[in-house]
């Protein structure tokens, strides 16, 4: 595990000399691509009729496109190093948001936040580290370790507290921890400020009508969607399981509480989904026996 994170890190150690490579090919790409258009760059001889003649070069005439070219190398320099370290990222959030194994991907987050405060960061590095803090946190979220998130976030993160990552990180284990807590005030108020930001998640609203004891609206929402996760699928599951719960229909609850169980690995709510299933599956055999 370890190395699997040094490695992480090594190759960002000369990202910033990787970005202006990519900066340096692209802009040069861009002005031949331009060229194929308006022709040669540079002043020019070329034939007119019969005689020889000087032409400016699209530098002259268009020397704005030679700014345009270099913004575009910049963003493709710096994108390319940042969509690197994200893939890179990705690979370890399978963990997580696939296989659903939470002690495992809190694992790893600790040793790269961990690794990342003994070394010098160099360059990207720094992104590296930031993003490590941030899924951290998210992991000890997964793990409803909600005060320890908190905490980390409020006195240990490094890093300004005014960037959208922080604002939403934070947002995000603050609203998971009062769902779990069922503060349905505090829940309100987070939801409402960060509206935009969640809108399309439809697990939240899920969780806000479940609070507000509207259950049939949470269980119309949420029967309707199915995740792009598995992560995030077994948490729609286990909600429509306690709305279908409230309202009786035990089946259905059953169902989605089996599939809980069954895909949960490490997660809480998977602990939650067996204990249900052995406190009501006597229950609902008498039910469907009668």
């Amino acid at each position: 595990m370890k190395e699997q994170i040094e490695k992480l890190y090594e190759k960002q150690k000369s990202g910033r000399l990787k970005a202006v490579v990519i900066c340096v090919i692209t802009y040069f790409a861009m002005i031949g691509i331009v060229s194929m258009f308006l022709g040669s760059p540079f002043p020019h001889k070329t034939q007119i009729l019969f005689m020889e003649t000087m032409v400016n070069g699209w530098i002259n005439t268009h020397g704005y496109l030679l700014i345009h070219c270099g913004i575009i190398g910049i963003f493709v320099g710096i994108g390319s190093i940042l969509y690197q370290i994200l893939r890179d990222f990705q690979q370890l959030d399978r963990i997580l948001m696939e296989e659903c194994d939470t002690k495992k991907y809190l694992e790893i987050m600790e040793c790269a936040v961990s690794y990342g405060t003994e070394i010098k960061l160099k360059d990207f590095q720094k992104s590296v580290f930031i993003l490590a803090q941030q899924r951290y946190v998210l992991a000890l979220m997964a793990e409803h370790r909600f005060p320890k998130a908190i905490a980390y976030l409020q006195n240990h993160w490094q890093g300004k507290h005014t960037t959208n990552l922080y604002q939403n990180t934070m947002l995000n284990v603050q609203l998971v921890s009062s769902f779990e807590n069922r503060n349905k005030e505090k829940f309100a108020g987070l939801y409402l400020k960060g509206e935009k930001l969640f809108r399309k998640n439809k697990i939240f609203l899920g969780e806000k009508l479940f609070l507000e004891g509207k259950y049939v609206d949470a269980v119309k929402l949420l029967q309707n969607i199915t995740e792009k996760t598995t992560y995030h699928e077994v948490r729609r599951q286990y909600i429509l399981a306690m709305c279908y719960e409230t309202l009786k229909k035990m089946e259905q609850a059953t169902d989605c509480m089996e599939y809980v169980a069954k895909y949960g690995n490490t997660m809480p709510c998977r602990y939650a989904a067996e204990q249900w299933r052995r406190e009501n599956t006597s229950l609902l055999s008498e039910s469907i026996t009668t």
